[in-house]
């Protein structure tokens, strides 16, 4: 069974993770674009 709120839950701790990264300098986060999309059609 498909299940989207997992996905959206598991699209925002990542987004965390990256943009923690991106605050202590491990990486650098440029032109930033929320372009998923997980919606069935």
């Amino acid at each position: 069974m498909f299940d989207p709120t997992i996905f959206d839950n598991l699209k925002v701790v990542i987004e965390g993770e990256v943009y923690d990264l991106d605050l202590t300098g491990d990486f650098l986060v440029t032109n930033r674009s929320d372009s998923i999309d997980i919606a069935n059609k």
